[in-house]
């Protein structure tokens, strides 16, 4: 399996881009250790990390929504909300020993490609948009 960032990821917004793509270095991360067979330990260890950096992204993006007023973060913030449980349950999973950590690898990538483009994108032209009225 491979996990590669893609420059059709970039949404012009520095803050959310760069950590989309740290996202994305954590998983490839998780797949090393997998591929590597590094171990239960080491593996929950990436698993912890990639769950506590996404719900930091998570309110990163709601702390810029907030600020700003972007309209949809009541429907943003609840779609975070559905991904973090969905994470979290998977990684609780993974230290029952009834989950293969590339499930979860797959259930980040396909949200990642779908989120960032349905909701991250018109966030970022919302973002865009204030700072060139600004400039």
């Amino acid at each position: 399996m491979s996990l590669v960032w893609s420059p059709d990821l970039l949404l012009g917004n520095t803050q959310i881009d760069e950590q989309h793509k740290r996202i994305f270095q954590i998983l490839a991360k998780l797949i090393s250790a997998i591929a590597d067979d590094k171990g239960h330990d080491e593996v929950g260890g990436v698993l912890a990390t990639a769950s506590v950096f996404v719900a930091a992204h998570f309110k990163m993006e709601e702390d810029l929504m907030a600020q700003f007023d972007y309209p949809d973060l009541a429907a943003h913030r609840k779609a975070h909300e559905a991904v973090r449980v969905q994470v979290e349950r998977l990684v609780d999973q993974y230290h029952g020993g009834g989950l293969d950590p590339l499930e979860l690898v797959n259930f980040m990538e396909l949200w990642l490609q779908e989120h960032v483009q349905r909701e991250d994108r018109p966030l970022a032209e919302f973002l865009n948009a204030l700072d060139q009225a600004a400039g």
